[in-house]
């Protein structure tokens, strides 16, 4: 999906949100992660983690709120860690700028690689384990302490970020898959109702049709011997 898409498709669900369409907009928030390869790349991803928290707690569904609450949350701390990285970077030499490998050892370093590493792999053990909030937790410490030990600019770091954007985009799927599948739970069970109403209708209907019928054969006989006999003369 381009990013042109995913901002167009969020500004419907502001729309829909707005027009009371709940479900909808929900859907339009959550198709907007789909797919998602880099955490830059939807400018309007944060916002839409937001509406996604708000539109959960309106729905009283105060977990799934928490986890896209946690989930803008981790965005912010990332972008932070970048901006103060570039901020860094930007001012005095003498300082040591921050995010760069010259202000730790080779020894830090490593550790702090095979660090973020068991973290990514942590990551991609709860994808796997249809888990994406909890992989969000660690993909996302595993980000910061890229970011912190290579800086922004990094190929390990841009493949972190890769793992993130990642991430966002199974919570995404994740969600938007439950929230169709409710919405189907939802129908079949109103289909259901209607058709039992149904069938009980049907079933007094019958069971009065035959009740008259039992009626009719049992009052037959006595009209039959009541029927005065017909003499014939010869």
């Amino acid at each position: 999906m381009l990013n042109g898409s995913r901002e167009g498709l969020f500004e419907l669900g502001r729309q829909l949100q707005q027009e009371g369409d709940s479900q909808a907009a929900l859907h339009c928030f959550l198709s907007c992660l789909l797919g998602l390869t880099h955490v830059q790349s939807f400018h309007s991803l944060p916002n839409c983690l937001h509406q996604i928290a708000e539109l959960y707690i309106d729905d009283k569904n105060y977990g799934k709120a928490l986890q896209f609450i946690q989930a803008e949350k981790m965005f912010y701390e990332v972008a932070l860690i970048e901006l103060t990285s570039l901020q860094a970077s930007t001012g005095s030499q003498e300082d040591g700028p921050l995010g760069t490998s010259g202000c730790l050892s080779q020894e830090e370093l490593s550790e702090q690689a095979t660090q973020a590493q068991d973290l990514e792999r942590l990551a991609q053990l709860c994808i796997m384990s249809k888990r994406p909030h909890l992989a969000l937790e660690y993909s996302g410490k595993a980000t910061k302490i890229h970011q912190r030990a290579f800086g922004n600019d990094h190929p390990i770091t841009a493949r972190s970020l890769e793992l993130l954007a990642t991430v966002y985009a199974e919570i995404g799927k994740t969600e938007y898959t439950n929230s169709l599948g409710e919405c189907v739970s939802t129908l079949s069970k109103r289909f259901s109702a209607t058709e039992s109403f149904s069938d009980a209708l049907s079933s007094i209907s019958h069971s009065h049709k035959d009740r008259h019928s039992e009626l009719r054969h049992r009052t037959e006989p006595y009209i039959q011997q009541e029927t005065p006999k017909t003499k014939v003369i010869l």
